[in-house]
């Protein structure tokens, strides 16, 4: 029975929900998932369908679209992944007009309807009672998946094998893979083979089906043939995984004659075992950073702390301004290696009054058990906004210099740098360097009188700037600044400076 307008499909829907109810004197026609056995018979293979061992009281249930992809990769012929998401009286449900089949969720009951029911509305269970076969990561009690296979008419499918011609499988013998979660399943192509009297294929169109336990990869997947060769190639393109875990199975090729698999070649389905281990992504605490100042304020800085995924290789942690150019926010991260908690460190300069954002890019790479190596990154956004202040030409910090060197010491001292900025329409230029006080004059250290203590090019202390050094004692001067507003000068700003050279 196809159905082909919204007013078939709720009247459908509604025969569902009283069956579920017991409407009519009817029993439900199915209270447990187990219905996919005792209901679904018309869906089986030859084999028979294995009993559903279920996590209890599961944690976490798939939504009605997650169930819907994961029935799509089971059965593809009888829900073809092309349906789109529909709702209509309290009912979520997918149509495939390919087959007349739908799919459809209330609540957290789900529920098969159309040619593939031919006894009426077929109730599966809960949403969470699907859990472990969707993802058994955390699950309590194994999941063991029933081995469903396409059929047609509602009735039982009976597969034949084409006698003579044989498929076979190249590579890969298995998959395994390390996906840092919220990334791709790794991209495979299967590459597989037929022998033997391929003539019986002359004229005949080759179906290949993928069961993918786990919802992998993307449907459908890409198949190319080639007759010069006898070969064939699958490539299956891998889909977002958002789940922290490990998930094992195994995928079915199927090669058949026909859609819904009633003859297939010898050899089929083949078998490709595979292992996948979801490691957790770049976790970070903060996940956005913002910070409001009034100009003239120093804002004290703020720290990202992130977790780093499993066997972390290398990381980095860099601000990137959105507006591409120079930025008053500074970051700094500190390079821990290994599975560990790092942090990255944020500073923010003196700035005309506004907003300035960007993102910190947290990025680095992993290595897994498999060892495949995996990048990640993560984005932290930053905002840094500074408001008007019209009481303050200049706004500077450190508001001064406090440095302490070695005496003798002749290699250069640790930086000191500070930062100046006007406020809005004023311009803070550098006007060179004065000394005030010393212990002694530059002549009497046998220094040159033109000699200097301070480095204004690099913002750092020069105990010894010549052959000679400045002797111990405590050495004071000024970073000078000329302030303009649209080229007239209106005032001037310094950074005291203080020395000490200890014995």
């Amino acid at each position: 029975m196809a159905v082909s307008s919204n007013a078939g499909i709720a009247a459908l829907l509604a025969a569902a929900l009283v069956a579920a109810c017991g409407g009519g004197g009817d029993e439900t026609q199915a209270a447990t998932p187990a219905a996919m056995q005792a209901q679904l018979t018309a869906l089986a293979s030859q084999r028979q369908l294995q009993p559903l061992a279920l996590a209890r009281e599961p944690s976490w249930a798939p939504t009605s679209s997650v169930f819907m992809d994961w029935l799509e990769s089971r059965l593809p012929a009888l829900f073809p992944p092309t349906a789109s998401n529909r709702s209509v009286s309290g009912f979520a449900y997918r149509l495939y007009a390919p087959t007349g089949n739908i799919v459809a969720t209330t609540g957290d009951e789900i529920f098969v309807l159309g040619p593939v029911a031919t006894a009426g509305p077929i109730r599966l269970g809960k949403l969470a009672d699907y859990r472990c076969f969707i993802n058994p990561s955390g699950c309590t009690e194994a999941a063991t998946l029933p081995s469903l296979a396409p059929a047609s008419g509602g009735a039982p499918a009976t597969t034949s094998v084409l006698s003579g011609v044989t498929a076979s499988l190249r590579s890969p013998s298995r998959i395994d893979a390390d996906v840092v979660q919220g990334a791709a399943m790794t991209d495979t192509t299967l590459v597989g083979a037929v022998s033997g009297s391929i003539t019986q294929l002359s004229g005949r169109t080759l179906y290949v089906i993928v069961e993918d336990p786990h919802s992998l990869f993307q449907n459908p997947p890409q198949v190319s043939l080639s007759t010069a060769s006898a070969s064939a190639s699958v490539r299956m393109t891998g889909r977002t995984l958002s789940t922290v875990g490990l998930m094992e199975g195994t995928l079915r090729v199927h090669v058949c004659l026909d859609s819904a698999c009633g003859q297939v070649l010898a050899g089929s389905p083949l078998l490709v075992p595979y292992r996948v281990t979801v490691a957790p992504a770049v976790a970070v605490a903060p996940e956005s950073v913002a910070v409001t100042t009034a100009f003239g304020q120093q804002p004290e800085g703020r720290s990202i702390q992130v977790s780093l995924p499993l066997d972390t290789r290398e990381w980095t942690g860099t601000f990137f301004s959105s507006s591409g150019g120079s930025s008053p926010i500074k970051a700094l991260d500190n390079h821990l290696w290994g599975n560990t908690v790092g942090t990255v460190a944020l500073s923010f300069d003196p700035a005309v009054p506004g907003t300035y954002s960007g993102n910190v890019v947290i990025i680095g790479s992993s290595v897994g058990s498999s060892g495949q190596t995996k990048s990640f990154l993560k984005q932290v956004p930053v905002s840094y906004t500074v408001t008007a202040n019209a009481a303050l030409n200049y706004a500077m910090w450190p508001a001064r210099t406090d440095a302490v060197v070695k005496y003798g010491e002749r290699q250069s001292g640790p930086v000191y740098p500070h930062v100046i900025a006007g406020n809005t329409g004023i311009t803070a230029s550098r006007n060179g360097f004065r000394l005030l006080t010393g212990p002694v004059a530059a002549g009497s250290a046998g220094l040159a009188s033109s000699a200097s203590w301070w480095s204004d090019f690099s913002e750092q202390p020069l105990a010894c700037p010549a052959t000679a050094c400045w002797p111990a004692g405590t050495y004071t001067g000024q970073v000078l600044y000329n302030l303009q507003r649209s080229g007239t000068t209106i005032g001037t700003a310094t950074h005291p400076i203080t020395l000490t050279i200890y014995p």
